[in-house]
């Protein structure tokens, strides 16, 4: 009888280490929900970004939760979520990041976010003012968040986003607290040199070139041999 009952507790702890060791079990325990990673655009292996209070570095894999906080300094990090999108810092940025399979979400203390997520992913980001998430989920949305002198300012660059319930539309801003959405302000001068200077200056260096062009041909048919 001894030996029936210790073969029996035998065989229940093989199959228990078995059934721990297998994928299902550690997908289970494992709070990594997609493949992440963080990366410095501008300074490779800058040990100034952290994740959680930890040094990062260039390619880690992060978990979900996780607090990415970026230094004052002109650089970039890049939270690629993969198939559930992406998720760029802006300099003094700090925010608890948390995603699944089907939704970036968390609360931005400071700084600037820019969130990029493909059609059927659900978007819902906490700031001071109030929480800021998407309306159309069956396209592409992609939305610039920023809190910075304790205002809370969304910008949506393509698809619709909220801000406590205030329609954004694509190529529209909303500052909370303000009475009204407004539309991307054209005089500023990001915007006019993008637009308006440097096509502006390629325009009138191919005018140039081809009168270049044209001066150099009739030059070459005026000269003649000397007599």
């Amino acid at each position: 009888m001894f030996n029936y009952w210790k073969n029996k507790v035998l065989g229940f702890g093989l199959l228990s280490i078995i059934l721990l060791g297998s994928p299902a079990a550690s997908l289970c325990q494992s709070e990594t929900i997609g493949d992440l990673s963080i990366f410095s655009l501008e300074a490779f292996g800058d040990k100034s970004v952290t994740v959680n209070g930890v040094s990062a570095i260039n390619d880690q894999t992060i978990i979900s939760p996780s607090v990415i906080e970026t230094p004052l300094s002109d650089l970039e990090v890049r939270v690629n979520l993969g198939k559930t999108g992406r998720v760029n810092f802006g300099n003094d940025t700090k925010m608890n990041l948390v995603f699944d399979e089907s939704r970036i979400s968390g609360v931005l203390l400071r700084g600037t976010i820019t969130v990029s997520i493909p059609p059927h992913t659900n978007l819902k980001i906490q700031t001071k003012d109030g929480i800021v998430e998407t309306v159309d989920e069956g396209q592409e949305n992609k939305i610039v968040i920023d809190f910075v002198n304790g205002k809370t300012r969304v910008k949506t660059l393509s698809g619709f986003a909220a801000l406590n319930n205030t329609l954004i539309a694509s190529r529209q801003y909303f500052i909370a607290g303000e009475p009204s959405v407004k539309n991307f302000d054209l005089t500023n001068k990001i915007t006019l040199l993008t637009y308006f200077v440097v096509p502006a200056i390629l325009i009138i260096l191919s005018i140039s070139g081809n009168r270049s062009d044209l001066n150099i041909d009739n030059n070459q048919v005026n000269v003649g041999p000397m007599k």
